[in-house]
């Protein structure tokens, strides 16, 4: 089977990011089916590591922090998203 999976924008899918749950998510159903045999293509951040056949880059850290200084609470998000 081919399965296309989707990640959030804001967070990268590694097993470190254990704050987002449907990241994790993302991340564990990908490695179980790329395991099984499965051609998985994940869809996400360009920071990710996830067990894949194919990653394809939708966002990276410049355009999620060009949208979050566009909201009011950017100050608050940029502590959160971009602790490193």
């Amino acid at each position: 089977m081919i399965f296309h999976c989707l990640s959030v924008p804001y967070a990268p899918t590694k097993k470190e990011m254990s704050l987002c749950a449907f990241v994790q998510k993302v991340y564990k159903f990908c490695d179980e089916m790329t395991k099984r045999g499965h051609t998985v293509y994940h869809y996400g951040h360009e920071n990710s590591k996830v067990n894949c056949t194919e990653h394809i880059t939708v966002t990276n850290d410049d355009k999620v922090l060009i949208k979050i200084l566009k909201q009011k609470r950017s100050k608050y998000l940029i502590k959160i998203v971009f602790l490193k």
